[in-house]
């Protein structure tokens, strides 16, 4: 019987932000409010066998860091560089969903395709919501049609 490839995951903290409890959750019943700090993480499987790198998600950029005052600790390129994975030689990227936390950093992937579930993309990399009225799923495909900015992403069924 042939055995599954195996993998490494790695986690690797590229950003935090200094924050509140209740700015951390939704609905926070219970906990009291103080200090919290939150970290971000980017993601990578390598194979044991080839060494191909799967990067999941690639995290946000340092304008999205400065506009939401995030300290972003290192980019994508020094962050996967600590496992000893070149940005430049990723064939694969995974996005789980298109919040600028899990997308932003897509256009530092010089190389393959992206895929995602999340057939919303342009919404969340859509830099302003146009509003005129429209509702929300109106405004989604809207910015479906223009989606141009992840044209290198694959959605999948």
């Amino acid at each position: 019987m042939t055995q599954p490839p195996r993998w490494q995951v790695h986690a690797i903290r590229y950003a935090s932000a200094e924050r509140t409890v209740h700015g951390n959750f939704l609905r926070p019943a219970g906990l009291a409010d103080g200090p919290m700090r939150i970290d971000f993480f980017l993601w990578v499987a390598i194979g044991e066998e080839d060494g191909r790198a799967v990067v999941i998600d690639t995290g946000f950029n340092r304008a999205s860091s400065a506009r939401r005052d995030r300290v972003q600790l290192c980019d994508p390129r020094t962050a996967l560089g600590a496992v000893q994975v070149d940005i430049d030689r990723v064939r694969d990227v995974v996005l789980t969903h298109m919040h600028y936390d899990h997308a932003d950093n897509l256009a530092a992937f010089p190389v393959g395709p992206s895929i995602s579930r999340d057939a919303r993309c342009a919404m969340s990399l859509a830099p302003t919501w146009p509003t005129r009225g429209r509702t929300t799923s109106t405004r989604a495909t809207m910015w479906g049609r223009r989606c141009g900015a992840v044209r290198r992403s694959a959605v999948l069924p």
